[in-house]
């Protein structure tokens, strides 16, 4: 017999005692020592007009604790650390950090000195100053400072001492986390507990989410509080309006339990990959560049040529380092799509930091592929494949890769064409239907703007497609063949019209001259594959051969096993990567089509086939094995790239 579940109350009151459970353990877990990482993203508990964070390596005698690299801001003329702890007994701070003329620190708090320290000229090293604060406060600890050049010569720079600091250790007889800080602890799982709930997840799955939640929270309250403080209030109702978004992208269709499940998911996924965002060290080079670049929309003037030049890969004004005419030059412009960085700056418009917005919304935006998955794999399959392909994409080494490097527009641009062309391949057959042909061609065509190389994959994609049509399409009627054709082509001219055609008469000139000019990073080689970029190279050995084996293998199965309407258009997309990667051959396209990522594009057919091929394994014990096995494999390459993103210091 079925063993019953548990009732909504009685799991809401083990939620609240959890809850309350987490809380206390997590308000006395802090340790006594700590580090606030203010070269990383730590910086958002430091207030004042900080400078960006700069990747610093140093001579060996300007180290001698040997830490280096490491980042580092410099510090405003007055600011604050803005600690979520209550500190218990004298509080030491050491700063490690080094100016360009002897200054003093000055921590004042209630209008009065309570601690100074002078940071000397030279070597970075750690400068301490030590006191009691004021009787606690359970809102938290706020220690003001200020800065005054005090050189014991005379200077020309006295007038302007520039104190450039690495990290603030801190250290205390203990270490309890403030008021607001537990409240958000306490409410963590309740907010997850009611939000699987009411997206459809039994009162079992729900009590389980709130559980992990709050172990999770007490964890992390004990390893790092300061990154716990920051991330919860920003990155968790991110998670939970994605997951929400999910619940309704599903709604009405597929198994109601399934609904809640992909909620979870979504909001997990979101939660768990966004994370890295705020790790005291992840700060990969790309991330300034984008983030710079979207601040740089608000100074481009409402003009064609001034559009059509942010729009393509030359810099924009603050722009100054990482830059994409290193590797396609400049003689040329060639289209890089502006949409990713429209929907960052609205998110800057409403008052959000890029540095941890940019990866949440990406984050978002590739999870929330998991529910369109589902519904097209359960279409094209079976409702256990359809859960398959949801999980394999939230494990997806190509994506989280490029995202934990935030190749941003790629990621996010990549998000969108995955989303149009899923679509088109769910409404295969009601693509005769002329209001269905025409919402695909409109989210084809607004979707392949999303990412320059999207171009490209396109056409290949439908130039596969139309020949599978013509040679074998025995699952569709002529009229669902001439509804896709007419998708695809209305789509493609509609991203013509939109951006590309702009570009096509300067590239059909320029595009020798760019294959001409120095390679200042040659392409590289991986089993047949050459020309390379060193990016999708990274991933070759960090494990991407593994999925594209399984797919390679599942593909046959995956293929026999699918509806007939869904195989030209897995087929397809199969064939369309083939295609870039014959054409990525240094006799033809090298430069071009080299940094076009076309690992991204493919991912989400890798997903399907896999998810399609394990599900047609006959007996149920071993399809469960194979996919556990299978499922643990790309977890373990999923953490160990994670860890590689972690700490960007090792890129």
């Amino acid at each position: 017999m079925p063993r019953p579940d548990l009732s909504r109350r009685t799991a809401l009151l083990l939620a609240l005692a959890g809850s309350a459970v987490a809380a206390f353990a997590a308000r006395q877990a802090p340790p006594a020592a700590l580090v606030l990482e203010i070269g990383g993203f730590d910086r958002a508990l430091a207030e004042g007009e900080w400078t960006r964070g700069t990747r610093g390596r140093f001579r060996e005698e300007e180290v001698p604790d040997g830490i280096n690299p490491f980042y580092y801001r410099h510090a405003p003329p007055t600011g604050a650390l803005a600690l979520p702890l209550v500190a218990e007994g004298p509080l030491r701070l050491r700063w490690r950090a080094s100016s360009n003329v002897r200054t003093l620190i000055d921590v004042v708090v209630d209008g009065r000195s309570v601690a100074e320290v002078a940071i000397n000229r030279g070597a970075f090293k750690l400068h301490e100053m030590s006191f009691t604060p004021p009787a606690a406060d359970a809102r938290g600890t706020r220690l003001p400072f200020t800065l005054q050049a005090a050189p014991l010569v005379r200077s020309y720079e006295a007038a302007d001492p520039k104190v450039m600091v690495d990290r603030i250790e801190l250290e205390a007889e203990r270490f309890r986390l403030s008021n607001a800080a537990v409240a958000a602890v306490f409410l963590a799982p309740l907010v997850v507990f009611a939000f699987a709930a009411l997206t459809g997840s039994r009162p079992g799955l729900a009590l389980l989410a709130a559980a992990v939640t709050g172990a999770a929270t007490v964890g992390l309250a004990a390893t790092a509080p300061l990154a716990l403080a920051v991330a919860l209030p920003r990155l968790g109702p991110v998670a939970l309006l994605a997951g929400a978004l999910a619940r309704v992208m599903i709604a009405g269709r597929g198994e109601v339990v399934d609904r809640g499940r992909m909620a979870l998911l979504v909001a997990a996924g979101v939660a768990l990959h966004g994370s890295v965002a705020f790790f005291p060290d992840h700060a990969p080079p790309d991330l300034d560049i984008h983030v710079r670049r979207t601040l740089d929309f608000a100074t481009v003037p409402f003009e064609y040529d001034a559009l059509m030049r942010y729009s393509s890969q030359l810099p924009t004004a603050s722009q100054d380092i990482g830059q994409a005419t290193d590797a396609l030059g400049a003689g040329v412009l060639i289209p890089y799509s502006p949409l990713p960085y429209v929907a960052w700056f609205a998110a800057h418009r409403a008052g959000l930091d890029l540095y941890w917005a940019m990866p949440a919304i990406n984050a978002a935006a590739v999870m929330l592929l998991a529910p369109l998955l589902y519904l097209v794999a359960a279409w094209a399959f079976s409702r256990e494949a359809g859960l398959l392909a949801a999980a394999l994409l939230a494990l997806d080494l190509s994506s989280w890769h490029h995202f934990g490097r935030h190749h941003a527009p790629a990621v996010f641009g990549m998000a969108l064409g995955s989303a149009a062309l899923l679509y088109l391949m769910r409404r295969a057959e009601d693509l005769g239907d002329r209001r269905v042909a025409t919402g695909a061609a409109l989210a084809l065509g607004v979707a392949v703007t999303g990412y320059s190389s999207l171009a490209v994959m396109y056409a290949l994609f439908g130039a596969a497609l139309l020949l599978l049509l013509a040679v074998d399409a025995r699952g569709l009627d002529r009229t669902q063949k001439t509804g896709a054709v007419a998708a695809l082509v209305l789509g493609g001219a509609l991203g013509l019209g939109l951006f590309y055609g702009h570009y096509v008469p300067g590239l059909i000139g320029g595009a020798r001259g760019v294959e001409a000019e120095p390679d200042l990073f040659p392409g590289r080689t991986f089993f047949i594959f050459n020309n390379e970029s060193r990016q999708v190279m990274r991933q070759w050995a960090l494990g991407l051969w593994a999925p594209f084996l399984l797919a390679a293998v599942a593909l046959p199965f995956a293929l026999k096993s699918a509806r007939a309407s869904a195989r030209p258009y897995l087929a397809a997309w199969a064939l369309a990567w083939a295609l870039v990667m014959a054409l990525k051959e240094p006799f033809l396209f090298p430069r071009l089509l080299r940094w076009g990522k076309e690992d991204l594009f493919v991912a989400p057919a890798l997903a399907l086939l896999i998810a399609g091929g394990l599900a047609a394994v006959p007996p149920r014990v071993a399809r469960r094995l194979l996919q556990a096995a299978v499922l643990a494999g790309l977890l373990w390459l999923q953490w160990r790239d994670f860890l590689h993103h972690a700490n960007s210091l090792r890129l």
